[in-house]
């Protein structure tokens, strides 16, 4: 009897806890529901249950670009004025007070002259407050998500009407024409120098045209300024009903930027007759008449780095005393591949080593630290660089250190540490690495098809 209690007791509970999880209809399930009785279909005395079918459908939710390019500049006139300078050989402006420029600061000793402004209480507008020899910045402020890649030349030019009467008194390379009040450099009348950000100054003079007709400019390079996709934030516009990549309008944001300054003097040992042409009037008396000088003209070209994303890092090997740790800046994917063997007909097993995940390709043909092409050929133009299938047979690809350091030296941006090495100067330093790779897609073709890709990492 007791046996039989504890079987219906057990009996009991199990109906409980059956009675406990019966199925509910789920609230939120208001689509429409519908009763239904037929259990199938009969032939020949044999039910054929109803088979019900559903069919929903799928769809992308929205995609959004990251790769926003936005760039805020001056404007075209504030970039005109910036560039504009004049020739004050005899230093007229200082020894005069100012001259036409009033109650302006001028600088001593100035003898080419940019205007220095300041802005006015009128917004939009400006005041000059001072006259020197060194330009106001030109200032990018990058505002895209990604990194930007600056291509800049600059060269000094004449309008096509110009005088015959122009200056030809040449272009220094350096701006030192004094050495302990003793002229040197007398050869030539003016310095104009470009200051950039990551550059070393860079003397100025015309663009040379050689027999082919290839126009070479004065100064010619690449620099890099970091992105600031911190800035951005996704977003939902109910208005036109998508998805958005965007700057908040209230975001607050230190946004990387990028920046040009020109600087200038003239060789006071070369005749005034450098910067003017002479004659006589009619009582015999000496008249100059000023030559034409040129002007700055700049052209830089801010484009997005609109590649696939790596990582990359500075590692340091350890070494001994017989041999010295290696110094690199180490490349790789996000999803590296492993490796996989494969057998052939005879049971000969070979391992095959993977292509990196994030940079496949052939051939790395060009490695940029910070827009400085690390590896060139006798032209200077960007060299293959390595066999990629070689260089990464765990997946990733090592820069030495050394490679990128000559390359600075070479562009004169290294200084010297404590310990006597050369070491990329701070301020030449943004860090970032483009790395463009080359595939061969169809070798057969003629000419054969080859896609090029890069990729960047900021390290």
């Amino acid at each position: 009897m007791r046996n039989f209690k504890r079987l219906a007791a057990l009996g009991m509970s199990a109906v409980m806890m059956a009675g406990s999880v019966m199925p509910v209809m789920a609230a939120s399930d208001t689509r429409g529901r519908e009763d239904q009785d037929t259990a199938g279909t009969v032939a020949d005395g044999v039910l054929t249950p109803t088979a019900y079918t559903a069919n929903g459908t799928g769809t992308v939710e929205g995609v959004v670009s990251d790769t926003v390019f936005k760039i805020n500049v001056p404007t075209q006139a504030a970039l005109d004025q910036i560039l504009s300078f004049t020739v004050d050989p005899q230093q007229l402006v200082y020894k005069t007070n100012g001259g036409r420029y009033g109650e302006a600061e001028i600088e001593e000793g100035a003898t080419v002259l940019f205007k220095n402004v300041v802005e006015s209480e009128t917004a939009g507008t400006y005041t000059v407050a001072g006259v020197s020899s060194t330009s106001d910045e030109l200032t990018i402020i990058n505002m895209s998500s990604k990194p930007i890649e600056i291509g800049v030349e600059c060269n000094l030019a004449y309008d096509d009407d110009a005088a015959d009467t122009k200056y030809s008194g040449g272009y220094s390379t350096s701006n030192e024409f004094a050495d302990d009040g003793e002229v040197v450099n007398r050869d030539k009348g003016l310095y104009i120098g470009m200051i950039a950000t990551g550059q070393v100054q860079q003397s100025l003079a015309e663009a040379t045209t050689d027999e082919s007709g290839e126009v070479t400019p004065a100064a010619k390079f690449i620099n890099t300024a970091l992105g600031a996709a911190g800035a951005y934030e996704y977003g939902y516009d109910s208005a036109n009903d998508k998805y958005t990549y965007s700057i908040p309008a209230d975001a607050e944001f230190d946004y990387p930027t990028y920046s040009f300054q020109f600087t200038g003097l003239t060789n006071p040992a070369v005749d005034i007759e450098t910067w003017a042409t002479k004659s006589y009037d009619g009582n015999g008396q000496v008249l100059l008449t000023a030559r034409d000088v040129p002007h700055i003209t700049l052209v830089f070209t801010p484009q997005v780095v609109d590649a696939a994303l790596v990582s990359a890092a500075v590692v340091e090997e350890e070494g001994d005393e017989e041999n010295p740790g290696t110094t690199y800046l180490h490349i790789e994917s996000l999803n590296p591949k492993e490796a996989v063997t494969e057998e052939d007909e005879e049971g000969n097993v070979t391992t095959i080593s993977p292509y990196d995940g994030g940079i496949l390709g052939e051939t790395v043909t060009s490695v940029r630290v910070n827009g400085k092409e690390i590896y060139v050929d006798e032209d200077g133009n960007p060299a293959a660089v390595f066999d990629i299938t070689a260089a990464q047979s765990k997946g990733f690809v090592n820069i030495p250190m050394a490679d990128i350091i000559a390359a600075y030296k070479k562009a004169g941006l290294t200084v010297v540490d404590e310990e006597g090495n050369d070491v990329i100067a701070e301020e030449a330093l943004v860090n970032v690495v483009v790395i463009t790779v080359t595939t061969t897609v169809d070798a057969e073709a003629d000419p054969a098809v080859i896609k090029s890709v890069q990729y960047y990492a900021e390290f």
